[in-house]
């Protein structure tokens, strides 16, 4: 297991992610924030002081973005909220 600030600059030959709930998805679609379930401490500053959430949200997709990045050959991607799961899966080609 690592976080953002670990396995930034790493690559690694394959990574596995959990996609947790500090992410959600809107009724229209959108990707939204869930401040009661993101406890980053890096990002509280962000969190205290956004208050219309878009500083946060790009916080949250940034950290994805690297850990997403890392895998050289291969990437597994696990949802813990199943309503973003079908959202990806419905974007993923076949």
């Amino acid at each position: 297991m690592g976080c953002t600030h670990a396995v930034l600059s790493v690559d690694l030959n394959y990574v596995g992610v959990i996609i947790g709930d500090d992410i959600d998805i809107s009724e229209d679609g959108k990707l939204i924030p869930n401040r009661d379930s993101f406890y980053d401490i890096n990002g509280k500053t962000i969190k205290n002081e956004d208050p219309d959430d878009s500083q946060l949200l790009e916080y949250i997709k940034n950290n994805y973005y690297i850990l997403l990045s890392r895998g050289m050959d291969g990437c597994r991607v696990y949802f813990t909220n199943k309503k973003l799961e079908a959202y990806f899966k419905s974007k993923m080609k076949a």
